[in-house]
């Protein structure tokens, strides 16, 4: 644990450091000083993970918590509000498609079961 977080934590950090680096200065003020303090302060200091310029974030090999951190960010900080409100929306909808998802999954597990009772 370092700093009161884990390791794996303050590995994400780092990423979430690399990716704020590249930000424009107006865009990075958005973000309160004290959190971009907090995160320079618990990200790892034996973890190196460099941001590839040739590559779009999308391409990036971030870890799943990164993308979260980043995304919390953005939807705090970054966006305005007719943004947040589009990306709430969007959120709805993907919560609402995984659902959907886990449900085919569990209907077809329950088949998959049922035909290994009959094969009994």
């Amino acid at each position: 644990m370092e700093k009161g977080i884990s390791k794996y934590e303050a590995e994400c950090l780092v990423e979430v450091d690399a990716v704020l680096c590249r930000l424009s200065p107006e865009e990075l003020k958005k973000i309160p000083l004290d959190v971009r303090d907090a995160i320079n302060e618990f990200k790892s200091i034996e973890y190196a993970w460099f941001y590839d310029d040739e590559k779009s974030l999308l391409e990036q090999d971030l870890r799943k918590e990164s993308v979260a951190i980043l995304s919390a960010l953005n939807m705090q900080y970054l966006l305005n509000d007719d943004q947040r409100k589009l990306m709430d929306e969007i959120h709805i909808v993907n919560e609402y498609k995984e659902e959907k998802e886990e449900q085919q999954k569990e209907q077809k597990a329950g088949i998959i079961k049922r035909l290994f009772k009959l094969g009994e």
